[in-house]
């Protein structure tokens, strides 16, 4: 219904992602005034994170970027991911008033980014979890372990990208990592506000079409099953539209 349209200062975030600098501010304009971010680097992917591709099965270079957490400022109560790469930036802001997302414009001259709100979608997503709940005595066993403050073992993440993300994101590999880090530190982000540690270990990207043609994401996921029977990391995810 409404949203802001931005510029990407594209020469700032090529000096940010060489800086790598620890903490920052970053300002984002708006109608309503400049709003305030006050982010940590975060580290969301292994020291040894590989990119591979289907047609080959080769590893390329992982594309330069910079990923960030932190609170909108003055408000310890949000919650903000940030991922910043040489041509665009992926967000997330949600705090009491709900959630915003900052990201590229397809639609647009190279550079326009879009800001919005997303109770100002015109869809709406018609989406469920898969995941059973189970009985009480089963969800609340005997074995249970004392809680802590953080998880005693990071998570290490394989994630694939089927096709079809591949073909929307330009048939560029690059275009697609960039894709699934940012939505990778948006999720590590709010595993991280829950205490649980994860890192993206390994990103598998489909350049050519991939054997997942599921009607369903049921469908997929049992396709998924029976073609990765091995992978590098402790979970592995599969990605498609």
């Amino acid at each position: 219904r409404t949203a802001e349209v931005l510029r990407y200062e594209a020469d700032a975030a090529r000096g940010l992602i060489a800086s790598q600098e620890a903490f920052i501010a970053l300002d984002i304009p708006t109608a309503h005034g400049t709003l305030r971010l006050d982010l940590e680097r975060a580290r969301v992917t292994t020291e040894d994170f590989t990119v591979r591709r289907a047609s080959d099965g080769r590893t390329v270079d992982a594309p330069a970027a910079v990923l960030y957490r932190g609170i909108v400022h003055g408000d310890p109560g949000s919650l903000v991911s940030i991922s910043v790469f040489e041509e665009e930036l992926m967000g997330m802001i949600s705090d009491a008033d709900g959630e915003r997302v900052i990201g590229r414009f397809d639609r647009a001259p190279r550079g326009m980014h879009v800001f919005y709100h997303e109770r100002d979608l015109l869809g709406t997503y018609n989406t469920a979890c898969g995941t059973p709940d189970l009985p009480d005595n089963e969800a609340h066993g005997h074995n249970e372990e004392p809680s802590g403050d953080r998880s005693t073992r990071c998570v290490r993440w394989y994630w694939e990208a089927a096709h079809d993300i591949y073909l929307n994101k330009g048939s560029n590999i690059p275009n697609t990592v960039n894709y699934m880090t940012g939505l990778f530190n948006q999720s590590a982000t709010i595993f991280a506000n829950d205490g649980v540690d994860v890192t993206l270990l390994e990103t598998f990207v489909w350049d050519v079409p991939s054997p997942y043609n599921g009607t369903s994401s049921g469908s997929r996921l049992s396709q998924f099953g029976t073609t990765r029977t091995s992978f590098n990391g402790d979970m592995a995810h599969l990605l498609g539209y």
